[in-house]
C-alpha cells in the first residue's frame, strides 16, 4: 500500500487504483500557487479505474439530487476562498 496525492480541478475524473482509500482534503501550496489536493491509501498493483469529483465553493450551487459523497473542506488564499470536495457516485 502507498500513500498517491492527487491535485483537484472544479470538476475531474481521476485514475486511480481500485479500490483507493480517500484519507484526506487539503490545499497545498507551491511558490506559485495553491492547489486543492485529496491523498489517498492506493495499491498500486491494482486495475485503475476512472472516479469522479467536483469541488464547490462556499456559497456556489450544489446540483440538486446529485448523488456525492463529502470528503472534506480546503481553504485557499489565507482562508478567504473556501471550498467543499464530494465524490460523484456512480
Amino acid at each position: 500500500m502507498t500513500i498517491w496525492k492527487y491535485v483537484l480541478k472544479p470538476i475531474c475524473a481521476l485514475e486511480m487504483p481500485k479500490g483507493a482509500q480517500i484519507l484526506s482534503v487539503h490545499a497545498q501550496a507551491s511558490s506559485v500557487h495553491e492547489d486543492i489536493c485529496i491523498w489517498a491509501l492506493v495499491d498500486p498493483t491494482q486495475p485503475k479505474e476512472i472516479r469522479e469529483f467536483a469541488v464547490f465553493g462556499t456559497g456556489h450551487t450544489v446540483p440538486p439530487g446529485a448523488n456525492m459523497k463529502f470528503l472534506g473542506t480546503a481553504m485557499l488564499n489565507e482562508g478567504r476562498l473556501v471550498f467543499h470536495v464530494f465524490e460523484v457516485l456512480p
